[in-house]
């Protein structure tokens, strides 16, 4: 749950709560600006809310009775007056026993973390009345819907699969008339359509992002086209990623400006997610807000050649910001970074560029403490996906960077092949070949930092979450350097995540170029599990019990591996988590999990210090 706030789109205003307990997503205004329309919980289901502008109490205007499993992300018609949203067409026949009825799974897509695709339909209600009437009949999940220009029509998204052995979701682009007096008609070629489909200014076509299975390459943005004709990719030559929001995943979802000019999109560029605008008259692609260590995290469009974002950099974990679509001027409105940290002070990384022994070379950062001379202990943080990326900002879910520096570490993160923001050759430099073809990216480094006298070679550490977790538990098969590891969410059995993991079978063949029959003894080999009794390192495993997407039995795996041979190791499981734990899991849960880190960090590192090294600390 979140609190909801308002500021006036001038700098220097006061930002103030008007609604709390309200779920995360795109609250909007009624179109003569005197409401506030959002989601919240009413008995554990969510429901679409009203509130006036300056008052206090919300009114719901979904109907419980109607929608009893309630209602999806909305979106207001042109003229204010209706509204559209998905929501599940069925209901248990008791909510109080869904955690005991059976689970049946039948299909590819029945383990996906979340459950399997949900079956929800097009609902269109009217904001005045509250009633609410079904107006799609998919066969698969209709989601994501948007009003054409007229309000005569809404575009969705339909998701399904054809058959129990399809591990691939196809979710395509359809139109439907808003009275029902037409059958839905496809628009667009592309069958991995991922976000809301955005209306093109005269309302024949519509652009959205296509996004590869499992993101194992770059999403485009296209046009796309009713008559049959092929998807435009609006992006042309630009070898980058559009990025569309995620738990640890900044983006936005493309929206078209109000003057209907430009389409605004997110871009990843060297780590950092930026703004970038397609103009529709002439396609010319062309960045907005792109500076170098800035995070776009949400863009709304404003008024007077304006977009409004939510960012980050190396001093804000997140503001709200208004910029000039033409000069890229920045106005920040927020200031909730410097009002929550008080006077505590965080270090900010410097930017390092490492080039490795066959000529790659990778971008890192580097976060030194403040208070003591070199050499320092050192840890290496590794990001997941792989297709992650450092940027260099400030990240709530890895504040013990800075625990640890204010403790005297070093701490050195680093992009290396695999890692977005580079370029498609360099994003799938780890095709079939996890953990081999990017170790020397983070160890090189390492050896640099150790020559420039910067590290210590004798506290080592390595840190890694799901993608992370999995290189660290390689790593430590493959350098014996290191005094601790922390993995969380993490694998090392690559056949066993294949039906265990809900991703592990498109994984294996995506990813890993291999077969979930033919290739499995490969598999095996490549995995941390064929070389667990060359470990040393004292580990820390860190898992969601309810982790689909990396099976804690894999974290139950390689603790058994460790503790069979004498090596110290020991497996926290957080109940009810999945794997967002780390981003959007209890905030007591993400605590912990961050203490837990650095007090093993810690504990290991005492026991490594030199007697000069007591002395002085």
């Amino acid at each position: 749950m979140a609190d909801l706030w308002i500021c006036a789109a001038e700098a220097g205003s006061t930002p103030s709560v008007v609604a709390t307990d309200v779920l995360p997503g795109a609250p909007t205004f009624a179109a003569d600006g005197s409401a506030i329309f959002f989601r919240a919980l009413e008995g554990g289901v969510p429901h679409v809310f009203v509130q006036d502008d300056g008052a206090t109490n919300r009114t719901r205007i979904t109907s419980v009775k109607t929608l009893p499993h309630g209602a999806g992300p909305f979106t207001l018609s042109p003229d204010g007056t209706r509204f559209a949203f998905a929501a599940a067409a069925s209901v248990p026949t008791s909510r109080e026993q869904d955690n005991f009825v059976p689970r049946v799974l039948n299909s590819m897509t029945s383990i996906r973390e979340g459950g399997a695709v949900a079956e929800t339909q097009i609902y269109v209600g009217d904001v005045r009345t509250g009633e609410c009437r079904q107006l799609t009949h998919s066969a698969g999940s209709a989601a994501m819907p948007t009003w054409s220009p007229q309000g005569d029509r809404i575009a969705y998204v339909e998701s399904r699969t054809s058959e129990p052995g399809d591990s691939l979701i196809v979710s395509q682009a359809y139109v439907i008339a808003v009275d029902g007096s037409t059958a839905p008609v496809r628009f667009g070629q592309d069958t991995c359509v991922a976000s809301p489909p955005g209306w093109w200014p005269d309302g024949q076509s519509l652009f959205a992002v296509s996004e590869p299975p499992i993101a194992h390459g770059h999403s485009r943005l296209l046009r796309l086209h009713q008559d049959g004709a092929p998807d435009e990719d609006l992006l042309g030559e630009l070898d980058r990623n559009v990025m569309l929001p995620g738990l640890g995943y900044p983006g936005c979802h493309p929206v078209l400006t109000s003057d209907g000019e430009s389409i605004l999109a997110c871009v990843r560029d060297r780590g950092c997610t930026h703004l970038y605008q397609v103009s529709v008259g002439d396609g010319r692609v062309s960045p907005i807000l792109a500076r170098e260590g800035t995070v776009v995290s949400a863009v709304a469009d404003g008024n007077r050649g304006e977009a409004v974002v939510a960012f980050s950099d190396a001093s804000s974990f997140g503001e709200i910001g208004v910029v000039n679509r033409a000069s890229g001027e920045l106005r920040v409105l927020t200031d909730f970074t410097a009002r929550t940290l008080g006077s505590r002070q965080l270090g900010t990384p410097d930017t390092r560029d490492f080039e490795i022994s066959d000529g790659t070379r990778v971008q890192g950062w580097l976060l030194l403490p403040a208070s003591s001379k070199g050499p320092y202990p050192l840890v290496v943080d590794i990001h997941g996906g792989p297709h992650n990326a450092w940027s260099g900002t400030l990240d709530p879910a890895r504040f013990y960077q800075h625990e640890l520096a204010d403790r005297g570490w070093a701490v050195l993160t680093v992009n290396s092949r695999g890692s977005d923001g580079y370029g498609q050759d360099f994003y799938s430099a780890l095709a079939g070949n996890w953990g081999f073809a990017d170790e020397a990216d983070v160890l090189e480094p390492v050896r640099d930092l150790i020559a420039e006298g910067v590290a210590d070679p004798d506290r080592l550490a390595l840190v890694g979450y799901s993608y992370g977790g999995y290189m660290t538990c390689h790593l430590t098969t493959r350098a014996h350097g290191f005094i601790a590891a922390v993995a969380g969410g993490s694998i090392c059995d690559l056949p066993g995540t294949v039906g265990s993991c809900d991703e592990g079978w498109n994984t294996v063949q995506l990813e890993l170029r291999s077969n979930p029959y033919s290739g499995r003894a490969a598999l095996a080999d490549r995995s941390p599990t064929a070389r667990a009794s060359h470990v040393s390192t004292p580990t820390l495993l860190l898992h969601g019990e309810d982790d689909r997407r990396c099976r804690i039995s894999q974290a139950e795996h390689w603790l058994a591996l460790l503790l069979g041979r004498g090596v110290p190791a020991e497996l926290v499981a957080y109940p009810g988590a999945d794997h967002s734990l780390i981003n959007g899991g209890r905030p007591s849960h993400r605590l912990d999990y961050q203490a837990r880190l650095v007090a093993w960090l810690e504990r290991w590192r005492r026991a490594a210090d030199k007697p000069e090294d007591e002395a002085g600390s």
